[in-house]
């Protein structure tokens, strides 16, 4: 089958262009710019998603792809407060763009956020739960999926939107959480930094997945809409079941490479909103498709600050 990945650029992309060519597809990815490091057999559309120039469109529409995984956007929340309107257009008119490129001609996934939902109580929040976004990020994330979910509604689009909980691993951008500590603990390790730990809010909660794992959750829902299995704009959730506290994540990678330093709270890492916990069922998905994280979270841990010691 032919795919198209938007955002091939970003972090995720390349782990799920990478799957698709492994099992035998043909993967164009859309980007706007150039690639620093090509992927493998992967052809590259270059064009503004929000814009979609008329070549980028032309390209597009001539491809007839089987599939889009639209993995495109803006997603660090607290610069969305920086600049709202660039997330909004960006986010939320790009995915508008893209499905009037697209309509119903192939099987559209959707990447949405945990951060539409916005605070919620302590208790696992299911698919139907009310979009409260507390960000301008999560602001454009739930006007893009509410457009496209009326578009699946009334049938002009066929697809299917994945809401994935944290994930991690190598190549994570450094403003992240969790990977902003693992770049400082590569910099104490390469004596590039004294040993101490600039930190934000060690407290919130969060069930952490492999970026691997996450990619074979949109390739095996985008393989089960195909089988008649997934219904036109369902909402499947991704994550792991087990929640640690941002400082958890943290010690484990101190302990992985035997650092000890000390934690001083950076108000610039702090966010402006923060969502305390975030708990994620995904007893749908799991029980469609019967997809479960099977990488272990040492080796995402350990793979994440290695990354950093040969990158920085």
């Amino acid at each position: 089958m032919k795919f198209l990945v938007t955002g091939i650029n970003g972090f995720a992309a390349p782990y799920l262009a990478r799957l698709l060519v492994e099992e035998g597809h043909e993967v164009w990815g859309l980007a706007r710019q150039a690639p620093k490091k090509n992927i493998h057999q992967v052809h590259y559309i270059i064009g503004d998603m929000y814009l979609i120039d008329a070549k980028a469109t032309r390209l597009l529409q001539e491809r007839e792809f089987d599939g889009v995984f639209n993995l495109a956007a803006s997603t660090h929340p607290p610069s969305s407060f920086v600049d709202p309107a660039y997330y909004f257009t960006n986010n939320a008119l790009g995915t508008i763009n893209l499905a009037e490129v697209f309509g119903d001609s192939c099987v559209f996934m959707q990447c949405s956020t945990p951060e539409v939902y916005g605070i919620c109580p302590e208790k696992e929040i299911f698919e139907n739960f009310p979009l409260r976004p507390m960000n301008p990020y999560g602001v454009s994330k739930a006007a893009a999926d509410m457009y496209v979910m009326e578009r699946m509604r009334n049938d002009k689009m066929k697809g299917f939107i994945t809401r994935a909980g944290s994930h991690t691993g190598a190549g994570r951008p450094a403003c992240y959480s969790i990977s902003s500590d693992a770049i400082q603990i590569a910099k104490i390790l390469k004596g590039k930094q004294p040993p101490v730990i600039q930190v934000g809010n060690l407290s919130s909660q969060r069930g952490v997945t492999a970026v691997e794992d996450v990619v074979k959750a949109y390739y095996g829902l985008m393989l089960a809409y195909m089988q008649d299995k997934v219904s036109n704009g369902e909402v499947f959730h991704i994550s792991t079941t087990t929640l640690h506290t941002m400082e958890y994540y943290l010690d484990f990678m101190l302990d992985l490479f035997g650092v000890v330093a000390e934690k001083i709270v950076d108000e610039k890492l702090v966010r402006k909103i923060d969502i305390p916990v975030q708990i994620l069922d995904s007893s749908k998905l799991r029980n469609r498709i019967g997809w479960h994280p099977t990488i272990p979270l040492e080796e995402t841990l350990r793979s994440l600050v290695n990354y950093w010691m040969v990158t920085i």
